[in-house]
């Protein structure tokens, strides 16, 4: 009787054993190869090509773990697929972009990644490896790259812009960081890329002529987003430094990690230009960005982004057409700037209903100000011999804002229904 009893005993032991064992799990992660940044909505399939798992906000996955040994795949639009072995608690795998527009996926069209294929606009995207690639020192050698659009180099960072319109300064675009305006509504100037910390960021997508409802009149000749790098899964950082024949010196760096549930990244780039006095074209600037991700679970994700930008220029002027074809560029005041100011905060709390609803909820700060003595307002005062005016002023402005969006997909109607309401005090 005894001895039926602990075989039954010893069977109830193995089974029990062997049935939590089927309801292991074991975990893995997806990230991209070049950014090190995490990958949401990462198919993982098997050697049959049959679902097991897709990839949350944080890119993490898990399938059960009978797979051990198995050969799965992992595949994201705009990707090359990967085949990989589980053969560890904790696989992580990378993923090289794909070289085709097609399959690109932006932001920009609704605050959603979609496929480029499916927005409605005229949208264009430098990727990360052509950022990487050109080793721009100013936006316009990047946005330059892109038909219809005609960034204008006027000096030490300042600029005009022109997308399918006319060169000029008129109000006609818009500038956002990861889809929240750069400045308040009603307050354009054409030097507010002057605010973007051109080293942190990822990608650049630019929307050709008028955008969607979403963005507002101001975006009627066009739109910019500014794409803010994600934190890496796992210990990564850069630095580097250049030096000019003609004065300008500039250091860029980053460092990222994830630790646990909180990832971090701090990347930014100091920019100064020293030439002789009579050219009167010194400039520099500090720009950093900080940014914080925090992840509740598998549906919830807070981000925290922060932005500053100090920056200082001297304005050389403009010349005759004497010293033009003499090639004399020497400044005719030595008292003309222009300098810029920026701060700005962002919290965003990311929630997924379920896989076809998502609600993201957005406030923000921004301090900014654009002060200038500028050399097109210096003029001679009438009957006095070798006294001059000028114009010193300030544009400034400080603003609170909230953003509310909730998406639904449709399946039945192949279509995405998306609300929402913004406030900008």
């Amino acid at each position: 009787m005894m001895r039926r009893i602990f075989s039954g005993v010893v069977f109830l032991l193995f089974f029990l054993h062997t049935a939590l064992q089927a309801q292991q799990r074991i975990y893995g992660y997806v990230f991209d190869r070049e950014t090190n940044e995490p990958l949401a909505g990462a198919n993982v399939l098997s050697a049959g090509r049959k679902a097991l798992s897709k990839t949350d906000l944080r890119g993490r996955f898990s399938v059960a773990s009978e797979v051990r040994g198995d050969s799965l795949q992992v595949s994201l639009l705009s990707y090359r697929s990967r085949k990989f072995v589980l053969a560890a608690d904790t696989t992580r795998v990378y993923l090289e972009p794909q070289a085709t527009d097609l399959g690109e996926v932006i932001v920009s069209g609704n605050r959603e990644l979609q496929a480029r294929t499916d927005a409605p606009l005229a949208i264009h995207s430098i990727t990360p490896g052509v950022i990487s690639d050109t080793k721009a020192t100013r936006l316009d050698m990047l946005l330059n790259r892109i038909p219809g659009v005609f960034m204008v180099d006027l000096g030490n960072e300042q600029h005009a812009m022109s997308i399918r319109q006319p060169l000029g300064y008129a109000n006609l675009y818009l500038y956002l960081v990861d889809g929240i305006p750069i400045r308040t509504v009603g307050d354009f100037n054409h030097n507010a890329l002057i605010e973007i910390n051109q080293a942190a960021v990822s990608r650049i997508e630019v929307i050709k002529g008028p955008a969607s409802s979403l963005f507002g009149s101001e975006a009627v000749g066009g739109a910019v987003n500014f794409i803010t790098p994600a934190p890496s899964l796992r210990p990564s950082g850069k630095i580097q430094a250049e030096v000019g024949s003609r004065g300008y010196k500039r250091t860029d760096f980053f460092v990222s990690n994830t630790f646990g549930k909180l990832g971090l990244y701090l990347g930014g780039y100091a920019a100064d230009q020293r030439q002789r006095e009579e050219l009167h074209n010194d400039f520099r600037k500090l720009a950093l960005t900080f940014r914080a991700d925090y992840s509740f679970g598998r549906r919830s994700k807070l981000n925290f982004t922060t932005d500053y930008i100090d920056y200082i220029t001297d304005q050389i002027g403009g010349l005759d057409s004497t010293n033009f074809y003499n090639k004399s560029y020497l400044s005719n005041y030595r008292f003309t700037y222009r300098k810029v100011n920026a701060l700005r905060l962002k919290a965003a709390l990311e929630h997924l209903w379920s896989s076809s609803d998502k609600t993201t909820f957005t406030l923000f700060h921004r301090n900014t100000s654009i002060g200038q003595n500028p050399f097109y307002r210096i003029g001679a005062v009438s009957g006095s011999a070798g006294r001059g005016f000028g114009q010193i002023n300030e544009d400034a402005f400080t603003s609170y804002g909230a953003i509310v969006q909730h998406r639904k997909d449709l399946p039945f109607l192949q279509g995405r229904w998306i609300t929402g309401a913004s406030l900008d005090f």
